[in-house]
């Protein structure tokens, strides 16, 4: 059968780094790029020269984030998670999609036990036992379609990482998996069930504001926010239902999400409100960041480039001479 890439070694390449680099990390004066392929290539010049890392999946590459001093998590398709503890040169599986089926068996099994016994003690033509009824169906469901791609494994991709410390973290992606780690990448337990998402819409950015509350964002306008490190998720209402690729943290608990044809949305409340930023660009953002002046970037197809100067109330176009999108 053909090779699967979670079982396949990266093959070093000459041009990894002018192949497709998805995302990039630093740690220490160290830069880490990984993308296709499971290229994980490593610069410690500022980018002038690369070195491969060992890595023992082929998978694409979609994110990486350095989690301490020596340590970094990055995700992939196929469910993969792999884990560096030495800045980068080497890394380990932890989370393939193998595993995250078997735990979305477990998760799917579990909810159908639970609600049969309250099925049980519910009378029988009543709004709750209806409801029972409903929810023990959509369990049985997703029991089935789980139990229908144990064989390959997870096939869908992980899009982000994002750690709170050291230890506590979560990896998410496509179809509304997400899963959270306390110990910095070791074991993983899915959270999917603690967000309100029937429709598994893809999740693509989560980022914590300066006061500590969880903001994550994806697909089809959706937007849930925590303000206990994870435990619970509420959606906030969000008049714009585009793909929001992107979230940016900046200082004073602002946040900016991004995304589909150009738009722009800023909150100055940790996430609980957002208003439009106007903006005349209409290329489609996929990521961004914040300098060290606090000036916000955000970029995207076509070689956009956009600044804020003023913490995420207008962006202006900068010049960067490319028309390749631009993606991390």
């Amino acid at each position: 059968g053909a090779a699967i890439p979670t079982d396949q070694p990266a093959i070093a390449s000459e041009d990894a780094a002018n192949r497709l680099i998805l995302d990039i990390a630093r740690i220490g004066q160290r830069i880490v790029a990984v993308g296709e392929q499971g290229h994980i290539i490593l610069s410690d010049d500022g980018g002038t020269s690369w070195v491969h890392a060992k890595v023992p999946v082929s998978a694409m590459l979609t994110a990486v984030t350095a989690i301490d001093a020596d340590s970094l998590i990055a995700v992939g398709h196929d469910g993969v998670v792999l884990a560096s503890t030495d800045r980068g040169d080497t890394w380990a599986l932890k989370l393939d999609g193998r595993r995250i089926v078997t735990l979305q068996i477990d998760a799917a099994r579990q909810k159908i036990a639970r609600l049969s016994e309250q099925l049980d003690a519910l009378a029988a033509d009543t709004p709750a036992f209806e409801e029972a009824t409903f929810a023990l169906e959509d369990a049985q469901f997703d029991l089935e379609a789980a139990e229908a791609i144990t064989d390959g494994g997870l096939m869908s991709p992980l899009l982000g990482a994002t750690f709170l410390d050291d230890s506590t973290g979560f990896v998410y992606g496509a179809y509304g998996v997400i899963l959270r780690t306390d110990d910095a990448g070791e074991t993983w337990s899915l959270i999917a069930q603690r967000l309100e998402n029937p429709d598994r819409k893809h999740l693509y950015s989560l980022k914590r504001s300066t006061s500590g509350a969880l903001v994550l964002v994806g697909e089809a306008g959706a937007l849930y926010r925590s303000v206990d490190r994870g435990e619970t998720w509420q959606i906030v209402p969000f008049e714009y239902q585009g793909a929001l690729f992107g979230l940016i943290a900046a200082a004073d608990d602002r946040l900016v999400t991004f995304g589909l044809r150009g738009r722009i949305f800023l909150s100055i409340d940790a996430g609980q409100s957002w208003q439009p930023v106007a903006s005349e660009h209409r290329a489609t953002l996929f990521d961004g960041d914040v300098t060290p002046a606090c000036d916000i970037l955000l970029s995207g197809a076509s070689g956009t480039l956009l600044v804020s100067r003023d913490t995420g109330a207008s962006f202006e176009l900068v010049d960067s001479d490319s028309r390749d999108p631009l993606g991390a």
